[in-house]
């Protein structure tokens, strides 16, 4: 609704400035570096997702090079927030990392890709409780962008690197 700014200023969270004032009215703490950040609609709810820190080993396959691991033992989030109040409404383990967050409507679902079940997942989210209600697609590749339709009856997602689709819930 454009009263409010999400903005990554530390690693284990972010604030919330008001626009009309400049000043942050609230600071929520989140689990790891911040990968995405998503407004409800209408304003009143916010989402944040992390992702597990990484790490190069060499690449032990024979192959020249290193490559990327998640450093073991950690986990992303996925955590949502009334922005009037700053009350947390919810805080769940999302393996790996979310690479893109969008809210249905009023904020009443949330739709998540990244690294859940498996690697490139989307799944549907309540936007209250977070519980899973629906695993759209089972594998993408690294999808990083997620978008409601404006009659909120179809989820549209895409990457850099491979061709978007879209799911009518």
């Amino acid at each position: 609704d454009g009263r409010f700014l999400a903005a990554s200023t530390r690693q284990d969270g972010f604030e919330l400035y008001d626009l009309a004032s400049g000043k942050p009215v609230h600071t929520f703490s989140i689990t790891g570096p911040l990968s995405a950040l998503a407004f409800s609609p209408d304003g009143r709810r916010l989402a944040a997702g992390t992702r597990v820190p990484v790490r190069l080993r060499p690449n032990a396959q024979g192959g020249s090079g290193f490559l990327f691991e998640p450093v073991n033992g950690q986990m992303a989030a996925i955590a949502a927030w009334e922005t009037n109040t700053g009350r947390q409404l919810f805080s769940i383990p999302a393996g790996h990392w979310v690479s893109a967050l969008a809210f249905r409507g009023e904020g009443s679902l949330l739709a998540v890709s990244g690294d859940l079940n498996a690697p490139g997942t989307v799944s549907v989210y309540n936007g209250t409780t977070g519980q899973k209600t629906a695993t759209l697609v089972d594998r993408v590749d690294a999808s990083s962008a997620a978008a409601f339709s404006p009659d909120r009856t179809w989820l549209a997602g895409g990457s850099g690197s491979v061709p978007g689709g879209a799911v009518k819930l």
